[in-house]
């Protein structure tokens, strides 16, 4: 029986503000008067995304937000001086400005349901260029933190989906909050990735469902309240 659900935050419960790779650029170029076009930022910020992304899955190398800005700087062929912590500072409040979209408008009705009747929640996710002290304030702002008994982002664990270690670290979360966990099979993952989500998930014995969009995932939501609060 289900008692803890965990979720992916990218894709699953939240979409990109697409604004926000823009303005990020142009705070850079307005940072470094030596930069490239923005077009060329946004580029370089989008292939060393996705090469974080694999190197963290595959267990390579995890990097704060801080040293991901240093590399993309650099492969712009931008100096690593005094700026980069200014520029740092910067772009996390952009990110604010311009915060990702929840999946769906219902969706803290629908945490707020889950909890309701006695099921704890996590959000665990990966992370590469904006980290999850700033994406815990982007939750608070939403008005979605308070939602979720404990969050924990690749950047602060050193450790990224689907390596077993980051959903160990669940478990033992959750069995810490909620007494009812008592073995793997009482967790559930919900998240859109194949390997990172559901594979990672389910090797460790988690239970795992796969989503593809908001309106499949509210759907999906809606089930999982039927199934967790059915007698099995």
């Amino acid at each position: 029986m289900i008692r803890h659900v965990s979720f992916d935050f990218w894709h699953t419960l939240v979409r990109a503000n697409p604004d926000f790779k823009y303005v990020r650029a142009a705070a850079i170029r307005h940072a470094y008067t030596e930069a490239a076009s923005d077009a060329q930022i946004v580029a370089a910020f989008t292939t060393l995304g996705e090469q974080f992304n694999r190197e963290g899955e595959q267990d390579i190398a995890y990097r704060t937000p801080l040293e991901s800005l240093a590399v993309a700087i650099e492969s712009l062929g931008l100096p690593i001086d005094s700026r980069l912590e200014v520029i740092r500072a910067e772009i996390d409040a952009l990110f604010l400005q311009h915060p990702p979209t929840l999946a769906f408008q219902e969706l803290g009705d629908v945490l707020a349901a889950l909890r309701g009747q006695g099921y704890t929640l996590s959000i665990t996710s990966n992370t590469t260029f904006t980290g999850g002290n700033v994406l815990r304030k982007m939750l608070q702002h939403a008005g979605l933190l308070q939602h979720f008994d404990f969050q924990l982002f690749s950047d602060e664990i050193k450790a990224a989906k689907p390596v077993s270690r980051i959903f160990e670290t669940v478990f033992q979360e959750a069995q810490r909050i909620n007494q009812q966990v008592q073995t793997k099979n009482n967790v559930l993952h919900i998240g859109d990735n194949p390997l990172a989500d559901i594979q990672g998930a389910q090797n460790i014995g988690f239970q795992a469902i796969l989503v593809d969009g908001p309106h499949e995932l509210q759907a999906i939501l809606t089930d999982v309240s039927k199934i967790i609060s059915s007698p099995n």
